[in-house]
């Protein structure tokens, strides 16, 4: 069996760096990763859309739904599943 490393960043002093129904951008070494809370939990997603690259950090997002800025596309914001 393999071991993994992982590399962990400190991307947020506390939990209350992020308010609740909000999403941000921060820099975890050399990525950029959208940020949101939701039901308790910190969800982490590439900040690049899959769809065309938009800055999902830049998005708005409500009940937990993702929206890409640039074309609308929504995203769970923890799984990162598209939403209908």
């Amino acid at each position: 069996m393999t071991a993994t490393n992982h590399i962990w960043f400190k991307v947020l002093n506390t939990r209350n760096d992020i308010a609740e129904g909000r999403v941000t951008t921060v820099s975890a070494g050399h990525r950029q990763v959208a940020l949101s809370p939701f039901e308790g939990k910190i969800c982490a997603l590439d900040n690049a859309c899959p769809h065309q690259g938009g800055p999902l950090g830049e998005g708005s997002i409500e009940n937990g739904i993702l929206r890409c800025p640039w074309h609308g596309w929504d995203y769970h914001s923890c799984t990162g599943k598209g939403h209908p």
